[in-house]
């Protein structure tokens, strides 16, 4: 049975009798894996698509469908889950042991849905080709790791590049290594963060932007997969305890022209002009940008502390500007955006960045001077409610994400806000019962 589908997908399953079944996902407006279980015998029909409700895209953070979906008013009719080329991650963490198959949603007519941040991102790697350039990026996620509700016993509770706190995660590490090598993913330098149990993990870097967003979608998983393997849980909500350093999404951008020559690189430290016009670009759009960024209320709790961003500016290797441009030898200059969370979609936040780069380079608009102590810059929409106004108002992120996306990304994040405010807090109960 496995041998039809060797050089496909499944290929992994040539090696793995173990398996027992398939699972099938697309990626949500939210970065969130959504799919259908499927027996092996239907297999080789995943591999040519298989039905899903177009209304898939849109279910909030709950997994409830988006209420007055212009979707379920026409009768909730499928799409198709159309692989995408990504090799299906095992997950030998299941029992039985399960293998998932990334797709992309289609339209029935077989043209992309306008609804799946994938074919977001597909847009904008179109354009950079167009105008002649590759796109190299990749992408550094935060995450925790949690036993019951506290990181793992022999964890310190502040371990910034702690090894003993490395060496206490080693065998959960050491797993998600091997999970990721199944699947042509070389996770590179991993390091303890600020928090107790947070760790960060840097995955390679690719000329496919949409390679890189696929690798860290299904990082996640794994992640997720192995620590519950391990007895553990890991997330990467944006700020997940109080009064820790949130987690981030850190990006790392370069472009080469057609002979492969980065062109950010003109053989100095301070980088060539291409490097301040998509610097300026990123930072026009940055707060446009910031429902991407930042989308969720929780999002908003990791701006504006430690090392996170809070003001649209720049700096040479400086970890508290929004973008960084690290040191190194000149034939790597690049650029790092800083301020999107690890809870952000990563299609949606490659997208963003690229579409400020690009515009940028074609406005060729300088930069602003790089970043000083006490000279900011502007501040970045503090809080969920400032986020969705300046996103909403923005023709450029309309633009960005197509008409339908942009209105309905904005309708999730209204149902969300609406159920995160409906209930009473205990804060307000033990302030204000007394006081009013």
């Amino acid at each position: 049975m496995t041998v039809q589908f060797a050089d496909t997908p499944l290929s992994p399953l040539q090696e793995r009798p173990e398996i027992a079944s398939l699972r099938v996902g697309v990626c949500d407006l939210n970065g969130v894996l959504r799919g259908k279980r499927l027996p092996l015998s239907e297999a080789a029909k995943a591999l040519e698509g298989i039905a899903l409700p177009m209304s898939t895209s849109l279910v909030d953070l709950w997994g409830a469908d988006l209420a007055h979906s212009p979707y379920l008013d026409a009768g909730d009719p499928d799409g198709v889950a159309l692989p995408t080329g990504q090799m299906a991650l095992p997950m030998p963490w299941l029992t039985p042991p399960s293998i998932l198959l990334p797709a992309a949603m289609m339209r029935p007519d077989g043209s992309p849905s306008p609804l799946d941040p994938r074919h977001i991102l597909a847009r904008l790697c179109a354009r950079a080709r167009d105008m002649g350039l590759t796109v190299v990026s990749a992408v550094e996620l935060e995450f925790y790791v949690f036993n019951g509700k506290h990181a793992p016993q022999g964890l310190a509770a502040e371990g910034v590049l702690d090894l003993a706190d490395l060496s206490v995660l080693e065998p959960f590490l050491a797993d998600i290594e091997q999970a990721c090598a199944t699947i042509g993913i070389s996770t590179g330098a991993v390091l303890s963060e600020g928090g107790g149990g947070q760790v960060e993990i840097n995955l390679p870097h690719s000329p496919d932007p949409l390679a890189v967003a696929d690798q860290a979608l299904l990082f996640r998983q794994v992640v997720r997969g192995v620590a519950q393997a391990h007895g553990l849980q890991a997330s990467f909500m944006a700020v997940p305890r109080e009064g820790s350093p949130g987690n981030g999404q850190h990006v790392h951008l370069s472009l080469l022209d057609g002979s492969g020559r980065n062109v950010f690189d003109d053989g100095s430290e301070a980088g060539s002009d291409l490097l301040g016009f998509a610097i300026a670009g990123v930072l026009d759009q940055m707060s446009q940008a910031s429902l991407i960024l930042a989308p969720h209320g929780n999002s908003h709790r990791r701006l504006h502390r430690g090392h996170a961003p809070s003001h649209t500016n720049w700096a040479y290797d400086s970890r508290f500007a929004a973008v960084r441009v690290p040191s190194g030898a000149p034939a790597a200059r690049r650029l790092e955006h800083r301020v999107a969370g690890a809870d952000a979609n990563t299609y949606l936040v490659l997208a963003a960045i690229l579409n400020g780069v690009l515009d940028g380079i074609e406005a060729r608009t300088a930069p602003p001077a790089p970043f000083q102590e006490g000279a900011n810059g502007p501040p970045l929409p503090l809080g969920w409610v400032r986020a969705r106004d300046a996103f909403a108002g923005s023709q450029i992120m309309k633009i960005l994400m197509g008409d339908e996306a942009h209105g309905l990304f904005l309708a999730l994040r209204d149902q969300e806000a609406a159920r995160m405010e409906a209930p009473i807090s205990n804060l307000e109960r033990t302030t204000l019962m007394g006081a009013l």
